[in-house]
């Protein structure tokens, strides 16, 4: 998919959202942002950090971060987009369309920032939208200069660039999923359906993923520096929308471990 249609498709979510998620008060009957706090309790905190780190799109990409570094899959894989530019057709419209994908996963945050529900009032409705992006805000801010010092700690060299040494994490990746991760939370509060939050959900992280894919075709990353950066700023927001946003939407993880002398499995249930 070329970048224009990659901008349209992305700009209609963030309609979509607009248009699907009306509704008067989240699951909790408050409005959205009216309980966030910057006090939550260490029994929130520890739930929150609990259920960020046990959410597949947060473990997923990290354990493929490590799995690329056999073998040498992770050069490998980052030569091979580079060569054949798959999806944006060569590695400056890959740039550039990084670079626009900054801007979509800011419109898509603040677009569920207004879509989410709250009170008719419009002193009441100011004041909740502040407190409740003012989490969203902090996480990504976090998010930002967390990669930055790991970049600086890190020194991994650029790919195709010995000079520049800032290759891990990938921060504008970090960057959109985290932006994408608090759009995705927001959404989660509507009261529309389970399988229409679904689909709004997956369409926004497509998103992080174009974001992915563009900073390797375009020469800027390794694969894992992308993958690190998509577990590390999904994780961030996860838990700071869960811990401090308090919009009491349920969302449980629970992991069982079945053995035996004869196999060993495990049972992963999220709930939300």
């Amino acid at each position: 998919m070329r970048a224009p249609r990659l901008h349209c498709v992305t700009a209609l979510i963030a309609v979509l959202i607009l248009l699907a998620a009306g509704c008067s008060t989240i699951e909790n009957g408050r409005c959205w942002g009216e309980d966030a706090t910057l006090a939550p309790g260490l029994r929130r905190l520890g739930e929150a950090a609990k259920n960020a780190a046990g959410d597949p799109k947060v473990w997923g990409p990290a354990l493929g971060a490590v799995l690329l570094q056999i073998d040498g899959w992770d050069r490998r894989l980052s030569d091979w987009a580079v060569r054949h530019a798959p999806v944006y057709g060569s590695p400056v419209r890959a740039r550039k369309a990084s670079d626009a994908l900054i801007t979509v996963s800011n419109v898509t945050y603040w677009g569920s920032v207004l879509a989410t529900p709250c009170a008719d009032q419009p002193l009441a409705w100011l004041t909740a939208k502040a407190k409740g992006s003012a989490v969203g805000v902090a996480a990504n801010q976090l998010t930002f200069h967390l990669i930055r010092f790991l970049q600086e700690t890190t020194r991994r060299k650029r790919l195709y660039d010995d000079a520049d040494l800032s290759s891990f994490p990938s921060l504008h990746t970090s960057y959109a999923a985290s932006q994408v991760m608090s759009a995705s939370r927001n959404v989660e509060c509507c009261a529309i359906s389970e399988s229409a939050i679904s689909s709004i959900v997956h369409g926004l992280d497509s998103i992080t993923l174009a974001m992915a894919w563009a900073r390797v075709e375009g020469r800027r990353h390794y694969p894992s520096d992308v993958l690190a950066g998509i577990s590390l700023g999904y994780f961030l927001s996860a838990f700071f929308n869960d811990a401090f946003l308090g919009t009491g939407v349920s969302r449980e993880i629970s992991i069982d471990v079945e053995a035996s002398s004869e196999y060993l499995g495990f049972r992963m249930r999220w709930e939300f």
